[in-house]
């Protein structure tokens, strides 16, 4: 009679099983690191850097806006980077503007600000650079779409420009549904009876001791490539969106649809040619959340740039552009490259 072999032991299984899956998921880990040519990378790749807090230094608070820049700041932000902050409260482009030549308004969020480069890096910089025209950078950190636009509002009739470029990465229309985000309060728009209401203003100044513990879960796995890439596809308003704090409504969509109307007034109104551009993050965006909008500024002959289809598919053909290209925000490089998609749909490169 052949003796039965006795079963191994319950915790030997359960020490198999956990080696298995622990391999498996490092070589998915590192699959996804070498795919995206990042394999030594061990930041947290859902949000590299602090966000910028609307009580960083270079700005403070206003009663329209919830904050914006502090006229004549200097210093430095994001680390080691050069922030300058002119007298009329833009961006400084690092050098003297250009003598002559029509002049370019840019607004929108930290993509058009700068997060995380020197003056002279930023997209608008470089366009002023590029085309040899004054370009003013009016971007603020943090901006929802509905800022943007009250902020070209304040600035349009004050400077007169030629050209008004405005623009956004998607999730700025969910942050246009807030009536507060992170540590501040903001405007934000209602609609009612089909018509945008101005709510929350004046925007009270920001609440002290507002500052929440972070989430050791997200924490954790933000270090995660793998983890990014799964999360970020299938749960992105999860995931990787950036609003936090006091949600007024749903309707961030169609509040952008009605503002695009909003700015096409102001530019007919002031005399300058208006353009919208949608900007990428390194995982793209969530084009539905601009698709009204886009659908709003073509009918109304409002040309848009956008550049997610555009970067996603040179990413595509090279992994290594979302490194060179993206740091958190935009690294020099990638501001650069967005300012010569510009220059040439401007038709004014040289």
């Amino acid at each position: 009679m052949s003796a039965v072999r006795s079963s191994p032991p319950i915790w030997k299984k359960f020490l198999f099983t956990f080696v298995v899956l622990f391999f498996l998921l490092a070589a998915s880990e590192s699959f996804v690191r070498v795919k995206r040519g990042r394999l030594f990378d061990f930041q947290d790749v859902r949000q590299p850097l602090p966000r910028v807090q609307p009580e960083s230094r270079y700005v403070r608070h206003d009663p329209l806006l919830g904050y914006a820049p502090m006229p004549g700041f200097r210093g430095t932000c994001f680390g080691d980077k050069t922030v300058t902050i002119t007298p009329d409260a833009v961006r400084s482009n690092g050098a003297a503007p250009p003598a002559g030549g029509a002049q370019i308004l840019a607004v929108g969020d930290s993509f058009t600000f700068g997060g995380q480069v020197h003056d002279h890096e930023t997209w608008p910089a470089q366009l002023e650079k590029i085309t040899g025209r004054p370009v003013l950078n009016g971007g603020v950190s943090g901006y929802g779409w509905d800022q943007t636009v009250l902020r070209a509002e304040q600035l349009v009739p004050r400077h007169r420009p030629a050209q008004l470029i405005a623009s956004l990465i998607t999730t700025d229309v969910q942050r246009a549904e807030l009536s507060r985000r992170n540590s501040s309060y903001k405007p934000y728009f209602d609609i009612e009876d089909g018509t945008l209401r101005l709510k929350n203003v004046p925007v009270p100044p920001p609440p002290e001791n507002t500052r929440k513990p972070p989430n050791l879960f997200k924490t954790i796995l933000g270090h995660s490539h793998l983890a990014d890439e799964i999360l970020d596809k299938h749960f992105k308003n999860w995931w990787s969106l950036d609003v936090t704090g006091v949600q007024e409504h749903r309707q961030g969509k169609q509040v952008a649809r009605l503002l695009v109307d909003r700015l096409a007034k102001l530019c007919k109104q002031h005399e300058c040619q208006l353009l919208i551009l949608i900007q990428s993050r390194r995982s793209g965006g969530d084009l539905r959340l601009v698709a009204p909008m886009i659908e709003r500024a073509r009918s109304l002959d409002v040309p848009v740039i956008n550049l997610i289809p555009t970067i996603q598919q040179l990413i595509r053909q090279d992994p290594q552009i979302k490194t060179r290209f993206f740091d958190g925000h935009m690294t020099a490089e990638g501001n650069e490259w967005v300012a010569r998609q510009l220059a040439e749909k401007l038709n004014v490169e040289g």
